[in-house]
């Protein structure tokens, strides 16, 4: 058997459709897609009949065993996990499509799964692709996103218990043989859950037309859980702008030391003198949790995840509404719902009526959330916002005070440097003139004559000695602090 897909298939118009393309595609995406193991399942709905192709040479065998087929069968093709590789090979899944006769279009599908290398493109098989033929024969494919909760192992490493994950379907029908082939990739576990339960409470199991109610079960499954989880991470959040509350910034002026003195018995700056009054209501206990930048970016990080879902939630709308106004009108003969006494058409369009309601409440949520999300953001950079300015006034008043108190001193150290201008020549003369180098003594025509001892040189040339070190030893560590500016500088710099 030679593995074509999808270069060729007998049902695509090439036309309309560049198979060369989704060769290239394929083969480009191989290496992220697929794995190095085969591990798929194969379970025939109404015969019982179960199988795990584990080589490509089962695959063989298995599509030369049933090369036409009668009834349901499902095909699992399971990943590794989240963002993980499929658990097939290249080789093997160009077989089994090729044997299956699948069209070539489900490659939009399979590009959506296998390890995340870059931006994940949501619009790969937004809307179901549907493929008729003149004889009755169908071929149908759609990606289904559910929410799933983490595993406890995974748990300890995600940022949420929950996640949203993907499955594609498959479903083609084989008009001649009335057989119903439906490859799953990524099944999720709400749908193995059911399919199983199904399985073992009635004779038959799940017909065609169940599995679709059960794939689109499984894509509004969990959702109401996890936007409850999400506002509840939400209110959580929110309830820590209620902690301050707004008539307690009229009252800082009341509980804040507004003096030095009073910050010095504080122990604190102005800004923690602020930010403690602003997250402190008097006669109440301290609250344990106040608004910091954090908070902020907590918010933006739920923003992107609430904006993530609401596209989520469009994107699983529109498959509804693909498959609602697809699957009734089928012509199938045969059963096509379990327990369905009434028309099958008419059932179906009631549960998808359901589900669209479902879904469309959720997506109402998220919208609504999403708004509040936004107001608490605004409301807690106010928040910050009114915080700073009253650090920074707080600050400007101890400045304020601080420029007052030097300039008091500067005063007092001028009136000091003026007494010193005044007394200063007169205790020069005075200990000059005690010191026995100068007499005066009375001439003979009685005026004061100053006389010089014979040991005034002494005095004279020690003074000189002493005033050249002095002006020397200033010069010298005037100049050894330039240099070492200069290193510090330059380290700095470096660093």
């Amino acid at each position: 058997m030679v593995a074509s897909f999808p270069a060729s298939s007998h049902i695509d118009n090439p036309y309309r459709l560049n198979s060369g393309e989704y060769d290239s595609r394929f083969s480009s995406h191989a290496a992220r897609l697929f794995s190095k193991t085969n591990a798929v399942r194969v379970r025939h709905c109404d015969k019982g009949y179960s199988e795990t192709l584990t080589s490509e040479l089962k695959i063989q065998e298995y599509l030369t065993k049933f090369p036409t087929f009668t009834g349901t069968r499902i095909i699992l093709i399971v990943q590794g996990y989240s963002w993980g590789k499929l658990q097939i090979t290249e080789d093997g899944c160009r077989t089994l499509l090729s044997g299956l006769g699948v069209f070539s279009e489900f490659m939009d599908l399979l590009q959506a799964f296998g390890t995340k290398t870059s931006s994940v493109d949501e619009t790969f098989a937004s809307r179901p692709i549907f493929q008729g033929e003149a004889s009755g024969s169908f071929r149908l494919c759609y990606l289904s996103k559910h929410v799933e909760l983490n595993d406890s192992e995974h748990t300890k490493q995600a940022v949420d218990i929950y996640s949203v994950r993907q499955m594609g379907v498959y479903h083609g029908y084989d008009a001649p043989n009335h057989g119903h082939t439906f490859v799953l990739v990524n099944a999720s576990l709400t749908f193995q859950q059911h399919w199983l339960q199904a399985y073992e409470s009635t004779p038959v199991g799940m017909r065609w037309m169940d599995l679709h109610v059960a794939v689109t079960y499984a894509m509004t499954y969990r959702w109401r859980e996890y936007v409850n989880h999400l506002e509840a991470k939400f209110e959580t959040t929110q309830s820590k702008s209620l902690s301050v509350p707004s008539h307690h910034f009229a009252q800082l002026s009341n509980h804040t030391p507004r003096t030095l003195t009073g910050l010095r018995e504080a122990g604190m700056r102005g800004s923690d003198i602020a930010l403690t009054s602003l997250s402190k209501d008097p006669g109440a206990e301290e609250p344990d949790e106040h608004v910091s930048f954090a908070d902020i970016q907590g918010l933006q990080v739920l923003k992107d995840t609430v904006l993530l879902l609401d596209h989520v939630l469009r994107l699983n709308v529109g498959v509804f509404g693909g498959l609602r106004d697809r699957l009734p009108g089928l012509a199938v003969p045969g059963p096509s719902l379990t327990a369905c006494s009434a028309d099958p058409k008419a059932a179906l369009a009631d549960y998808f009526v359901r589900f669209l309601g479902e879904t469309a409440v959720q997506a109402q949520r998220v919208e609504h959330l999403l708004r509040r999300i936004e107001g608490v953001s605004t409301l807690f950079r106010t928040i910050l916002d009114f915080r700073a300015l009253e650090s920074a006034r707080y600050d400007s008043q101890i400045m304020l005070e601080l420029s007052q108190k030097a300039h008091q001193d500067g005063g007092a150290l001028k009136t000091i440097t003026l007494l010193t201008l005044v007394y200063l020549p007169a205790t020069f003369v005075a200990t000059l003139l005690s010191m026995g180098y100068i007499r005066l003594t009375k001439s003979k025509n009685g005026y004061l004559v100053p006389e010089l001892d014979e040991e005034m040189w002494i005095f004279t040339f020690l003074t000189v000695i002493l005033l050249v070190v002095t002006l020397s030893y200033r010069k010298f560590w005037e100049r050894r602090q330039t240099q070492k500016f200069e290193e510090e500088k330059r380290n700095g710099y470096n660093a």
